[in-house]
């Protein structure tokens, strides 16, 4: 039912953000995880991450183009 699906997940890197991550990713989601720091996160299995501070406006477009322009890579339509 999720499969074919693409999420965005901020704060990937512990907590409720990590666990959502690695159940959507688990169940077929193209899942892009923000972190602060990609540098200092432990990889998730079938999550890309994508460095994001959600205080700046410019980091918040540039994530979410890189999510676009990744998924887009994966999966052309």
């Amino acid at each position: 039912m999720i499969e074919n699906k693409v999420a965005l997940i901020t704060g990937v890197s512990s907590g409720i953000g990590r666990a959502t991550a690695q159940l959507f990713a688990e169940r077929g989601v193209l899942v892009f995880g923000t972190v602060r720091d990609v540098a200092r996160t432990h990889p998730i299995t079938e999550v890309e991450l994508i460095r994001l501070d959600v205080t700046d406006s410019s980091s918040v477009n540039t994530a979410v183009e890189t999510a676009l322009k990744k998924r887009k890579d994966r999966h052309p339509d």
